[in-house]
């Protein structure tokens, strides 16, 4: 009689526990299809609207936050170690965390519009936020397209990887053809000793010269710093990237 009652209660603990088991992601996306092809095209044509449109907005608070740490970047410089000139700024975090929650797109155009915001204030007569955009283009689109791909830990982190890589490879062209060129002559009437004076490189580089002066501030000033900059980017998106994703995923997707 009491090994009957305990069979009988183990089934019963057996049932509630399957009840309240949690849905894989495949069941739930199993769900989402079966519920979808439940509803007829113009219901799901108006989701879709309301997706978008949600993702929209998000994209134009992300735009807004980046702009906000872009223009604070100028108050940000490690003179103790980079020319005066190179501000470290967080305004890629922003567009990341777009890129990986909405899709690289939504990234690239926190991105753009961070630096269209930033162009009526720009001392660089627009020549600075347009490599910025280039280069936050090389650093969030190869993260967020590998993301999309392995939507993992390893994935998230081969993403920020490349990223890195890409933003540093494409800083050191930038600033051989657009951007030392081009202050040198804006700034300095196309005298380099003087930029090396001005920008306090000769007193971080004491053998620095005119001849070896790529040599210096590629090697010493811009790898490093771009890889500062990507390492602490990357950092914080892993830091703050889960809890907001679960929320914007939320409102943009579930509730439509």
């Amino acid at each position: 009689m009491e090994k009957n009652m305990n069979e009988q209660e183990n089934q019963a603990i057996t049932q509630e526990t399957e009840e309240v088991s949690v849905a894989s992601p495949e069941q739930e996306e199993v769900e989402l299809t079966a519920d979808e092809e439940s509803t007829t095209p113009e219901e799901r044509k108006k989701r879709n609207r309301r997706t978008i449109t949600r993702k929209i907005a998000v994209t134009a608070v992300f735009s807004a936050l980046a702009f906000l740490l872009y223009w604070l970047g100028q108050f940000c410089k490690l003179l103790f170690a980079f020319p005066n000139f190179l501000e470290l700024h967080f305004s890629e975090l922003p567009a990341l965390i777009a890129g990986f929650c909405l899709g690289p797109q939504y990234g690239a155009i926190v991105i753009i519009v961070k630096c269209l915001l930033k162009m009526p204030l720009s001392g660089t007569v627009c020549v600075g936020e347009a490599t910025d955009i280039l280069l936050g283009l090389a650093f969030v689109l190869p993260a967020s397209f590998i993301y999309r791909k392995f939507k993992s830990k390893k994935g998230a982190l081969l993403g920020v990887g490349i990223g890195t890589l890409c933003l540093v490879v494409l800083s050191l062209i930038t600033n051989c053809v657009i951007s030392i060129p081009f202050y040198t002559k804006l700034y300095f009437h196309g005298d380099m000793d003087l930029l090396i004076t001005a920008t306090g490189m000769r007193i971080l580089f004491p053998g620095i010269t005119v001849d070896n002066f790529y040599g210096y501030y590629l090697g010493l000033s811009v790898i490093p710093f771009n890889l500062l900059r990507g390492i602490l980017i990357s950092s914080l998106s892993f830091v703050i990237y889960k809890r907001l994703s679960r929320l914007i995923k939320r409102w943009t997707e579930q509730y439509r």
